[in-house]
C-alpha cells in the first residue's frame, strides 16, 4: 500500500525545470527520491530540508551526490 502525501511541493516559475535539465540521470534520481521523502514523511530531517531564513514557507532541498 502506497503512503499518502502529507505535503505538496510547489516550484517557482521555470527555475526547477531549468535546474532539472542540468542534472545527469543519477543526480535526478536522487533529487526525486528526496522530494518523495519530503512529501511523504511527517518530520523531515534538516539534512534534506532547510527553511530559508526570512522567507516564510520557503525551503531549500539539500542532497549530496558524489560523481
Amino acid at each position: 500500500m502506497e503512503k499518502e502525501n502529507v505535503r505538496r511541493l510547489i516550484v517557482f516559475e521555470d527555475h526547477f525545470k531549468t535546474f532539472r535539465r542540468t542534472l545527469d540521470r543519477e543526480a535526478l534520481k536522487k533529487l526525486y527520491q528526496v522530494m518523495t521523502l519530503i512529501m511523504r514523511v511527517e518530520v523531515v530531517p534538516t539534512k534534506f530540508l532547510q527553511a530559508i531564513k526570512g522567507r516564510k514557507g520557503l525551503f531549500e532541498i539539500r542532497l549530496e551526490y558524489l560523481f
